[in-house]
């Protein structure tokens, strides 16, 4: 294979293992991310990424708000996310546009290489409150 680029991993380091980059030409492109049998491929600016999907735990749609002016009056809009997690840790957020079925099934394609991986947000625990100090 003489792929032009260098896939980066998780942690950002160069992936050199050839089976990713043919698991890569062979992967179903879903809006902005290629899911193959071993991982998830995107490019973000320059780069492209590859996630195995050992390392993905879970998987979610993120929606983001934007107001936008117009000349006359202002737009509200959404646009859609596609949120890959690692323990507690969002390790890519993709964006995908206004298509939200394109970032439903890219997550439940995923989902279906690798059942393990949940789907889904799951709200992140709040840290304990400190006791108040009694005054002696």
């Amino acid at each position: 294979m003489d792929h032009k680029f260098t896939f980066r991993g998780p942690d950002k380091q160069p992936i050199t293992d050839e089976s990713f980059y043919r698991d890569y030409d062979s992967a179903e492109t879903i809006g902005k991310v290629k899911v193959g049998s071993r991982a998830v491929y995107y490019k973000d600016g320059r780069r492209y990424f590859c996630i195995p999907l050992e390392y993905i735990d879970r998987v979610f749609t993120r929606i983001s708000g934007c107001n936008a002016r117009m000349c006359c009056a202002g737009v509200n809009y959404d646009y859609y996310r596609l949120i890959l997690v690692h323990g507690d840790k969002e390790i890519s957020n993709i964006i995908f546009g206004h298509d939200m079925e394109e970032v439903d099934r890219a997550g439940e394609m995923i989902q279906a290489r690798r059942p393990e991986i949940a789907l889904g947000y799951v709200k992140p625990a709040k840290p304990p409150k400190k006791a108040k100090a009694i005054p002696q």
